[in-house]
């Protein structure tokens, strides 16, 4: 009894060491084509990798979605104009520094509403854009998934400029991009509103990077008014390491402060013992 318990430990621990000698390439080749297509992010917040999209895989599902919208007739939806922001434009910008797995799409105010345009896409695309409980969904001539978020500008604070209508898109080239400045208003905006933690973090890094990476933006008098009667950079602060003093040098965003706050020494305190 002893021996045979001594042996069985013995195998099975020449059989873990002969997998761990494996080479990685031949663990992964075995793996779905997926790890092919798609990058991992190790911070999700639960300690598991996340599938992130390549830009080329979104760009192909923002660009579907659009191609689907000009075959509408009457200028409903070929005449809607679309914008792409969110993560989306974070990657096509900075790709070395963020990475996403869904399309953000923007649409221009108009009728009618977000909604209808996403379930006249998914009734005209041939099975192709799918709406339901599990999100909206393009699928790509390789077989895989690309989720799709569509943000009805009449349902937003946040108003961008630069719209295209789907009828002045033919390809990847094509497609229209948030400006970095309405970008940035927009991250500024989102981590102020979050309510799960990561994603204001998220948010907030995005913000900084941009000013990291291009400087001063030069956001006009609206987007400051904005950002300010959103009261949205204390948790920018919070999220990005960050202060007042960083964002007055780098960003211009000085005096943000509602005029009916005022300082109150009382809520020093309160920040430096929260701190």
């Amino acid at each position: 009894m002893h021996f045979n318990l001594v042996s069985s430990l013995g195998l099975l621990s020449a059989l873990f060491s002969l997998s761990s000698a494996l080479p990685v390439d031949s663990v992964e080749s075995k793996s779905s084509n997926s790890i092919d297509r798609r990058s991992f992010s190790p911070n999700n917040g639960h300690g598991a990798l996340v599938p992130r999209a390549k830009i080329g895989d979104l760009e192909q599902a923002a660009l579907g979605f659009i191609n689907v919208m000009k075959t509408e007739e009457n200028g409903k939806f070929k005449d809607r104009g679309v914008l792409l922001v969110g993560g989306f434009a974070m990657a096509h910008y900075y790709p070395n520094f963020r990475e996403t797995e869904d399309a953000d799409i923007h649409l221009e105010a108009g009728n009618p509403p977000g909604k209808s345009v996403k379930e006249w896409v998914r009734d005209k695309s041939n099975g192709k854009f799918d709406v339901g409980l599990g999100g909206s969904n393009w699928k790509l001539d390789n077989g895989e998934e690309i989720s799709i978020d569509v943000i009805d500008d009449a349902m937003s604070e946040f108003k961008p400029v630069g719209y295209k209508k789907p009828s002045e898109i033919s390809s990847a080239a094509d497609l229209p991009f948030v400006s970095k400045a309405d970008l940035l208003t927009d991250k500024l905006i989102a981590c102020s509103e979050r309510t799960i933690y990561l994603k204001g973090e998220q948010d907030a890094k995005d913000a900084k990077q941009i000013v990291d990476a291009d400087g001063d933006p030069k956001l006009s008098d609206a987007q400051k008014k904005l950002i300010v009667d959103k009261g949205c950079m204390d948790k920018v602060y919070e999220h990005s390491d960050t202060d007042a003093q960083w964002w007055a040098e780098h960003a211009g965003l000085d005096g943000l402060v509602k005029e009916d706050e005022g300082d109150d020494d009382d809520d020093d305190d309160d920040d430096e013992d929260d701190d």
